[in-house]
């Protein structure tokens, strides 16, 4: 797991949303969600930088 992807799941609601809501759909960990493809591209919609 990146640990630029577990701080913005850290600080960022709307990411940590998106990863939840991912994970609950997908039977997953965070830690399984974070090496998704899905989940890398959504990294990037949600970042601010």
């Amino acid at each position: 797991m990146s640990l630029i992807m577990k701080n913005e799941y850290m600080y960022n609601k709307k990411f940590q949303d998106y990863v939840d809501k991912y994970c609950k759909e997908h039977c997953c960990t965070t830690k399984e969600a974070f090496k998704k493809k899905k989940v890398k591209l959504a990294f990037w919609q949600y970042t601010d930088l």
